[in-house]
């Protein structure tokens, strides 16, 4: 037999990709972003509890993209979310951060402490399109009228456009 390196591309199944462990990890992750997303959009309330009980530091670490380089190196296991995160839980952090930031008073603080903005704007330039979407339909709420963000939205949104 010879070593999986010396064979042909087209003999090769390709990289290892992440553990089971990971995978499971990352819907777990992702479903109960979804689960969030669900219960605050309607009530002040709700949207405080959730900020009150530390959850906004682990959506902001959610909505960093996995890296391609890192799926090929199986040296570790990478369950965490400064790893990165696939693009289903992508989405459901921004859902989840769009939804929080439907509150004025959270928007002021909670969201913009936490710094929501950086990851959303390397989001915009994914190369998937629906993580564009949905990290620009956040940055559409830190960029309303009541929002203190809104100069810096405004113009990075400015920027972006000028750049495509």
């Amino acid at each position: 037999e010879s070593p999986p390196d010396t064979l042909p591309a087209e003999c090769r199944l390709g990289s290892l990709g992440f553990s089971p462990v990971h995978c499971h990890i990352m819907r777990y992750r992702e479903n109960i972003l979804k689960a969030l997303a669900a219960l605050v959009p309607f009530k002040d309330e709700y949207r405080k509890a959730v900020c009150e009980n530390g959850v906004v530091p682990y959506i902001i670490d959610s909505l960093k993209p996995c890296s391609d380089d890192q799926s090929a190196d199986p040296s570790g296991p990478k369950n965490t979310a400064s790893h990165g995160n696939p693009t289903s839980t992508l989405l459901a952090a921004c859902g989840a951060a769009r939804m929080l930031t439907r509150s004025v008073s959270v928007l002021r603080t909670s969201m913009i402490d936490a710094g929501v903005a950086t990851p959303l704007f390397v989001l915009i330039k994914h190369p998937n399109i629906e993580v564009q979407i949905a990290a620009t339909q956040v940055i559409c709420n830190l960029a309303l009228d009541f929002s203190p963000m809104k100069e810096v939205s405004s113009t990075i949104l400015l920027l972006l456009k000028r750049m495509r």
